[in-house]
């Protein structure tokens, strides 16, 4: 939960609150940047002491902040100012679209009073038992506290449900525009080999070889495909950039992706284009000139 608090000198802070156990390190697989987690081998760890991310530590302006005192923090529960014995590398515990915020872990005994949920790491292959025995445990030890629970894969994958059919939606549209650009093709370079037939005709008897004839009549369809890719990229760019920015973190958009669609867009053009063009070149001249 998200805890506000008043500093020594009158400043409010606010950071996000976890109520921990010994084993939650190791469970979520975080890591530490500095100082230790708790112990078992420090009996006051959870009456006296606290452990924070490095977004805390940076929101303070902390230096050192190992053995220093988080002033103001949570004085209902705590005797006094609890110490900091660690520094936590900093996990996302909130979607991709924000940033990482300070967060606090403690262990203190009274806190798990306001907890209204545990994690439990079980055995995929006993699921169906690992609940049941969860679910008798936490009757017993919260019995006026309703019982529910969430994978928390499924929990994680729902915070980005819309950016997944999105994605589905681009793919099967990708395709789709890809299906009919490789069909317009197919029929626009039929037509011109068509139209070019006694051109080819004379210039296979004048000596030219399939492979010019080839790209005599993919070139122009190259270029196309080129002028093409140029106008899309900085309107593709302007698109990704502006969707990217609903994330805190993303990755960055490099001209090598631009490159690559431009490429992939060429090769499927000139495949399609190339059926046509290589069938024409090997056309008998002596049948095409009869038939023109």
């Amino acid at each position: 939960m998200w805890l506000g608090w008043q500093d020594a000198s009158g400043v409010n802070h606010s950071a996000y609150n976890f109520g921990v156990g010994y084993d939650y390190l190791d469970l979520m697989g975080m890591e530490m940047a500095e100082g230790r987690f708790f112990s078992e081998d420090y009996p006051s760890d959870p009456t006296n002491s606290i452990v924070v991310n490095e977004a805390l530590v940076a929101d303070q302006g902390l230096i050192n902040p190992v053995g220093q005192k988080l002033e103001g923090w949570l004085e209902f529960i705590y005797a006094e100012s609890p110490t900091i014995i660690g520094v936590v590398k900093n996990f996302h515990y909130q979607s991709l679209h924000q940033e990482v915020l300070p967060a606090v872990i403690n262990m203190h005994p009274e806190y798990y009073n306001f907890m209204g949920a545990i994690l439990v790491k079980i055995d995929p292959a006993n699921t169906t038992e690992a609940l049941a025995l969860i679910e008798k445990t936490w009757k017993e030890v919260r019995p006026g506290q309703p019982y529910n629970y969430v994978f928390t894969d499924e929990d994680i994958a729902s915070q980005y449900a819309s950016e997944q059919r999105w994605q589905s939606i681009v793919t099967y549209s990708a395709l789709l525009a890809i299906l009919i650009a490789c069909m317009g093709l197919f029929g626009l370079a039929l037509l011109t080999v068509t139209r070019r037939t006694k051109e080819i005709g004379i210039r296979k008897v004048m000596g030219a070889s399939v492979g010019s004839i080839t790209r005599l009549v993919s070139r122009e369809f190259a270029i196309l495909v080129g002028l093409a890719s140029l106008l899309a990229a900085p309107l593709a760019y302007f698109g990704m950039s502006k969707w990217l920015e609903g994330f805190a973190y993303s990755i960055e958009i490099g001209p090598w992706v631009f490159v690559a669609a431009a490429v992939a867009a060429l090769t499927i053009a000139m495949v399609t284009v190339g059926v046509h063009s290589y069938r024409a070149a090997h056309t008998n001249p002596a049948d095409t000139l009869r038939w023109e």
